[in-house]
C-alpha cells in the first residue's frame, strides 16, 4: 500500500535533516571521520584561525561537542591548534597539510549532497528553494530570539 505524501514543512525539514545526517555519517567514515568533524573541517576550509567558541558560535553547536570533535581532528593530525600572538588564553585551529589534502573531498561531499536533493531543479527552482529555506532559517531564529522564546 501506497503512503499518502505529508505536506507538512516540519515532515519534510525534519525528514531531509535525518538523510542528511545520515549521508554524511556515511561519507565522514568513508574518510576515518565524525560527522561533526567534517562541520569543523568545513568551517575551516572557509576560515582557518578561529577559536572553539568562535565555531561553536558560528556553527550554532554545543561548545562540548565542539571540544570533543576538536580534540578527536587534532589526534588524527587534521588540525592544530595555536595559541593567539595577542593573548596566550586563546587557541587558534589551522588545518595541518594532512587536513588540506582532505579539502577537495569535503567540498565534494557537500556538493554532491545538494546535487542530489536538487537533482531534478531547474536553475529557478533552486534559488527559490534556497530562499525559501532561508526565510524558514531566519523565521526560526526571529523565534527563538523574539517574544516567543517563553
Amino acid at each position: 500500500m501506497k503512503e499518502k505524501r505529508k505536506k507538512s514543512v516540519g515532515f519534510c525539514v525534519n525528514f531531509l535533516g535525518r538523510k542528511t545526517r545520515k549521508y554524511l555519517e556515511l561519507e565522514a567514515e568513508k574518510l576515518g571521520l565524525k560527522t561533526g568533524d567534517l562541520f569543523i573541517l568545513h568551517r575551516l576550509i572557509k576560515e582557518e584561525g578561529l577559536s572553539q567558541n568562535q565555531i561553536s558560535c558560528l556553527m550554532r553547536m554545543n561548545k562540548a561537542h565542539i571540544a570533543r570533535s576538536t580534540s578527536h581532528l587534532i589526534s588524527k593530525n587534521f588540525i592544530v591548534s595555536k595559541s593567539d600572538k595577542n593573548d596566550s588564553r586563546l587557541h587558534r585551529l589551522y588545518l595541518t597539510d594532512l587536513g588540506k589534502e582532505l579539502i577537495p573531498q569535503i567540498k565534494v561531499i557537500f556538493k554532491n549532497w545538494s546535487a542530489t536533493l536538487t537533482s531534478d531543479f531547474s536553475k529557478e527552482e533552486k534559488t527559490l528553494i534556497l530562499n525559501l529555506l532561508l526565510r524558514m532559517c531566519d523565521n526560526a531564529k526571529q523565534y527563538y530570539h523574539g517574544e516567543n522564546n517563553e
